[in-house]
């Protein structure tokens, strides 16, 4: 089998989706990780909303999120053209607690409030639904299965948020809508994640998948705007 990386041919190289087993326990791990972001940057939101001085604090020292922004960028950039080196042990640890910690530091200084903290802990939720739907799969996960706990997750989200808060109504199902069309991304990109990799299964490493879902995540944006220009460029000839 060639490997697109290295150039190099070997009969030892297996696609990671060649063994159903392997790939959920990789997503297994991979969602899992995923909410465990998300819970902790739900935590810090609401120990922000909560603590008036250490809000006021994040709010006041832009230089901090200003150096954080700049060393989250700088670690994206490092993950998306080194892969390789971060897949080691313990730096894939490290880096993935790191990028954590800068990922909800930003998100605490540009979004505060009830409605981020809804939208925080939607996605937890929505991880969560991930991971049981791959705990409970046995084979690999499908568009079709994972419509059940992408929509329970959002009626779950619907219905707390309903009894629990006293945001518009509107609000909440907007909400709802856009953590149900993140969830069906996330099944796709994490299948892309995947199937698309010509390393073996033991070189595929979910600290940093989990990293590399967001520079997917933004990626998209210039992938939808050069489809757009090829779309405008064909009618205009």
């Amino acid at each position: 089998m060639q490997d697109f990386e290295t150039g190099t041919h070997s009969d030892n190289i297996k696609l990671i989706g060649d063994r159903g087993n392997v790939r959920t326990t990789f997503l297994r791990k991979l969602y899992s990780l995923i909410a465990i972001q998300f819970a902790f940057a739900t935590l810090v939101q609401y120990f922000s909303i909560n603590n008036d001085d250490f809000a006021a604090w994040v709010s006041k020292n832009w230089g901090y999120a200003l150096a954080n922004g700049v060393q989250l960028v700088l670690v994206l950039i490092s993950v998306y053209f080194f892969r390789n080196f971060f897949r080691k042990a313990p730096i894939n640890v490290i880096i993935y607690a790191y990028f954590t910690i800068l990922l909800c530091y930003m998100i605490v200084y540009f979004t505060r409030g009830q409605i981020w903290l809804m939208a925080t802990s939607s996605l937890c939720i929505l991880c969560v639904a991930l991971f049981s739907y791959a705990l409970t799969s046995r084979t690999d996960l499908t568009f079709i299965g994972g419509t059940i706990y992408v929509l329970g997750a959002g009626l779950v989200t619907y219905g707390l948020f309903l009894i629990a808060t006293d945001v518009q109504f509107f609000t909440i199902v907007c909400l709802v809508l856009g953590i149900i069309i993140l969830g069906f991304y996330l099944i796709y990109d994490t299948r892309y994640l995947i199937v698309g990799q010509s390393f073996s299964s033991e070189m595929e490493d979910p600290f940093i998948g989990s990293i590399v879902l967001y520079i997917d995540l933004f990626l998209i944006v210039f992938r939808v705007i050069a489809l757009l220009g090829k779309v405008f460029k064909t009618n205009r000839y």
